[in-house]
């Protein structure tokens, strides 16, 4: 199943460094794009730039 992280790099919580090999170990196939300069809540402070990242993730795995 595609799966799909979407983290930003400035996160103070969950730092992307860290955070970004945990989800690499625990899901090997995941996608991880980074969203530079985004912060915990990056899905709502750089919504064009995660929703570019998940329109042509869902185009990818989900269209016929």
């Amino acid at each position: 199943m595609p799966v799909l992280v979407v983290h930003g790099t400035e996160d103070p919580h969950l730092p992307f460094d860290v955070q970004a090999k945990v989800f690499e170990a625990r899901v090997p196939h995941a996608e991880f794009p980074a969203v530079q300069g985004g912060e915990h809540v990056a899905i709502f402070t750089q919504r064009r730039s995660v929703r570019a990242k998940v329109t042509e993730f869902m185009q990818r795995h989900f269209t016929t």
